[in-house]
């Protein structure tokens, strides 16, 4: 694979500085013939075809808040695109950082309900183009969100496909569990999934793994209303740009000005002079000896009236006794649900892994120690050291969360290799039953995850979410009461946010 660097020459632009890369290929800011500022992406040659699928499917549309496709060209390399760039997050204050939903959540932490509702509004006039053509995205995630000239910008047509298009793709945590069961049967409604996940990181900060989950200090600062959207989306079918308008629509519309209240109006009464005063006098009497009656009396007429609502409204009334909820019952099925997420994911319940988990050594963070040492000293000399001091933070939580203990891992390993069936029957089985090959699997994937962070000198995103959502998930079977603790914690907060 062709490697490329600031200064190259590529459709007529030059390299300048690159914005991200993928396992797919990588974006630059480029500057074109007459000094304009591009984006240019490399698709390399094994994903070209499915990039140039989705760039067919694209040509067609055309709206103010989808990215601008300005030129192709295609080589024995891969595919080359130029397209609109990115606002510059800096201002032009350093290093030219790319306007996206993404590097917006990692600087600023999250975003207003009023912020998101505009963003809402733009992202759905695009979406709205694209399924007008029969088309679906299948990719909408923070990092495909940009700033383009101040509009929101939905971009990377390279998943686009035809509404049906049979094929299993996307990027974790965005792509809906109907997708999943269907067998990548895409739909409309598959993207307002995505979007509400959107929503919900932009609304909270958090990564989609982390969905429903409400960080506590936010419970009042949150939107209602775009908070109750993200659910709906989440947990209904929504099938196009005006149904989710429904769920904003006490967001968007205006609320009319309220009318300062009237004073109270008084009505002057003139008394005319030839009134008797003796008149007078006896009027004032009587509302002195009035006022006394009443508030001699006041407290009994009180205290009988209060009982008497007592006696009738409430004596009769039963307070029905709380059940608490089960929550160890809850919280092994949870960790259990999302065990089964990831070896979904990591296609480990296929068996094709049947040996390595039945003979592996559990994974710690001492095992990488030189790798980070080695890159470290590399990338230090570069200024970008503090990527591997986050790593090194992340791993700091796996030695605190600990590994199950060896013979015990080694106990039931040897008891699953004296099993008959296939390895995927096995494997299965396994999976599903046996908390400590739950933990032995987990940590296998964990260990997958940090190596191909240290291959591709990579940390953050998606990468970083998920190697902290397992070594969460780890801890949770390695401690299993702690574990309960922050369950019970994340449901009565969701119960809070419902309610």
């Amino acid at each position: 694979m062709k490697t490329y660097n600031a200064g190259d020459k590529l459709c007529a632009c030059t390299l300048q500085h690159k914005c991200g890369e993928g396992g797919c290929g990588e974006v630059w800011l480029a500057e074109n013939a007459v000094g304009g500022k591009v984006a240019l992406k490399i698709i390399h040659g094994k994903y070209s075809e499915r990039e140039l699928e989705g760039l067919r499917n694209y040509k067609d549309c055309d709206h103010q808040n989808l990215l601008k496709i300005r030129h192709i060209e295609i080589n024995d390399d891969g595919v080359f695109c130029t397209m609109d760039a990115a606002d510059d997050l800096n201002n032009g204050a350093g290093e030219y950082k790319p306007d996206t939903l993404a590097n917006r959540l990692n600087k600023y932490g999250h975003l207003d309900g009023k912020e998101i509702g505009k963003m809402l509004d733009e992202l759905l006039a695009a979406l709205e183009e694209l399924h007008k053509h029969g088309l679906v995205h299948r990719d909408i995630k923070p990092d495909n969100i940009l700033w383009v000239n101040g509009r929101v910008t939905l971009s990377d047509a390279g998943l686009i496909a035809t509404t049906g298009k049979h094929t299993l793709v996307g990027t974790p945590g965005f792509v809906s569990p109907r997708l999943l069961e269907s067998g990548g049967v895409a739909e409309t409604s598959d993207d307002f999934y995505a979007l509400s996940k959107v929503v919900y990181c932009a609304l909270t900060g958090l990564a989609p793994a982390e969905y429903p989950t409400i960080p506590p200090e936010m419970t009042i600062s949150l939107d209602p209303v775009i908070s109750k959207a993200t659910r709906v989306g989440c947990s209904q079918k929504v099938k196009s740009s005006a149904e989710f308008k429904k769920l904003i629509t006490g967001k968007m519309e205006s609320v009319p000005p309220q009318k300062k209240a009237e004073p109270p109006k008084f009505t002057i009464v003139e008394v005319k002079k030839s009134s008797a005063p003796w008149i007078v006098a006896f009027c004032i009497l009587a509302l002195i000896l009035g006022a006394m009656v009443f508030w001699l009396i006041k407290p009994e007429y009180s205290h009988s009236r209060e009982q008497k609502k007592t006696q009738e409204e409430f004596g009769n009334t039963v307070v029905p006794e709380y059940k608490f909820p089960d929550w160890k019952s809850e919280f092994e099925t949870d960790r259990r649900e999302r065990a089964k997420e990831y070896f979904n994911r990591f296609g480990l319940l296929t068996g094709s892994y049947f040996q390595e988990l039945l003979t592996r050594e559990m994974f710690d963070e001492k095992s990488i120690e030189p790798e980070i040492k080695r890159l470290k000293a590399l990338h230090w000399a570069d200024g970008t050291g503090h990527i591997w001091s986050d790593f090194e933070t992340t791993l700091f939580y796996l030695h605190l969360h600990g590994t199950p203990d060896g013979a015990k891992v080694r106990e039931r390993q040897q008891y699953w290799r004296s099993q008959p069936g296939t390895p995927r029957e096995i494997t299965s089985r396994m999976l599903f039953e046996d908390p400590v090959m739950q933990m032995v699997a987990v940590n296998m994937v964990l260990e997958r995850l940090c190596r191909h962070v240290l291959t591709k000198q990579e940390f953050g995103g998606q990468n970083k979410a998920d190697i902290e959502k397992l070594i969460g998930l780890q801890e949770d079977f390695t401690n299993p009461d702690m574990g309960k603790l922050r369950y019970m914690s994340r449901k009565q907060a969701e119960t809070l946010i419902k309610n």
